[in-house]
């Protein structure tokens, strides 16, 4: 088993990669969500221009089934530093931020303010490959790796895991599986949430507690 995501004394967490479709999106408010059923106060921003966090949570409401916590659009650095200190003052537990890919404006105004990076990527070599450049990105704040999307019939799991702790870099102890229910979600609120986004909100609560 890997060491635990350490971390000290933080609330903001934010799930970052300089690639797109790595599942930044989802993976955010899943975990938001399965926090939430933790009992804590989670506010997640919405720091991509696409928005689709937002466009979520307006669909969840079109339908009847508002998400169980609040999204804040964030598409800008001055956007986002005022969110950050709006839910510091409103003392939130947690703030998960999901983060936008190829913006270097919101990326770098991102790293200022978190207390802990989390960089989902799919296991193939050439995902991994393209985790470098994010964690170059994020020298000196604390990190954690989080395998997501995964195939349960490939073994590139465990072969990734060894690659990237052999070169001294932290992954989160919860894989998250390739699930269609959760392709199919957007625009539900997605409860209860499925115990493996449970168990990486206990990585973070262990985390920022």
């Amino acid at each position: 088993m890997c060491a635990r995501i350490v971390v000290a004394t933080t609330d903001i967490v934010a799930f970052i990669h300089s690639k797109g479709g790595v599942g930044k999106s989802t993976l955010t408010l899943f975990t938001a969500l399965a926090l939430v059923e933790r009992g804590l106060t989670v506010q997640v921003l919405d720091a991509d221009p696409q928005a689709s966090l937002a466009h979520w949570s307006h669909a969840a409401d079109r339908a009847g089934e508002p998400l169980a916590v609040h999204i804040g659009s964030t598409p800008s650095p001055r956007f986002l530093h005022e969110a950050v200190t709006a839910a510091r003052e409103a003392e939130a537990d947690v703030v998960l931020i999901d983060t936008p890919p190829g913006t270097p404006d919101v990326l770098d105004a991102a790293v200022t303010v978190i207390d802990l990076a989390l960089v989902p990527t799919a296991a193939s070599p050439m995902d991994i490959d393209r985790v470098w450049p994010t964690l170059d990105l994020l020298a000196g704040i604390p990190t954690a790796v989080v395998l997501n999307a995964l195939d349960a019939r490939e073994a590139a799991a465990t072969v990734a895991k060894s690659t990237l702790e052999s070169a001294g870099v932290t992954v989160a102890d919860t894989t998250i599986p390739m699930r269609a229910s959760v392709r199919r979600a957007f625009g539900t609120n997605p409860t209860p949430v499925p115990a493996v986004y449970r168990e990486l909100a206990d990585e973070i609560q262990e985390a920022v507690s």
